[in-house]
């Protein structure tokens, strides 16, 4: 199982202001219609805390510059392009090595990579076509590259037949 990060995903402050404005919206036309009767408080808790508290900290922080249209900060782990050709690199160096199979572990081992960026940059080239992943019997996860397999070679002219 993944280990998960404890901290709070980071908040887009557009989506906090627009759902609080939609919550409150709701409570809002409710009342109007006289849905929710004037004199029950049980209604004011979701409406607070679903509703206003959201809409105001989504536009403060709309207001403090942080909108929901600039880029979001790339994924620590994800590689610049030259880093994610050198990944390649080594992973089909170890592929050669290995005799065309390998398992994200083994291309781990054999190189400088995490077991997580070995096994994205593995299922990265079966997506693009330069490998085919494979699930054993017993569900270990392969790669396999058949330009480094090794081939039969057709017999020679004279030999048996």
């Amino acid at each position: 199982m993944a280990h998960r990060s404890s901290s709070r995903p980071k908040e887009r402050p557009l989506q906090t202001f627009v759902t609080g404005l939609s919550v409150t919206a709701v409570f809002g036309v409710l009342y109007w219609l006289k849905i929710i009767p004037a004199a029950s408080w049980v209604f004011l808790v979701p409406l607070v805390f679903a509703g206003v508290l959201p809409m105001v900290r989504g536009l403060g922080g709309l207001l403090a510059g942080r909108g929901a249209l600039e880029e979001p900060p790339p994924r620590p782990d994800a590689l610049p392009a030259d880093s994610k050709a050198e990944a390649e690199r080594k992973i089909l160096r170890v592929a050669q090595q290995e005799g065309g199979t390998i398992t994200p572990a083994i291309a781990a081992l054999k190189t400088d990579l995490s077991l997580d960026k070995a096994e994205e940059v593995l299922q990265d080239l079966a997506r693009r076509g330069h490998a085919a992943m494979k699930v054993t019997d017993d569900g270990r996860v392969e790669y396999s590259f058949v330009e480094f397999m090794p081939r039969d070679e057709p017999p020679r002219l004279g030999e048996g037949g």
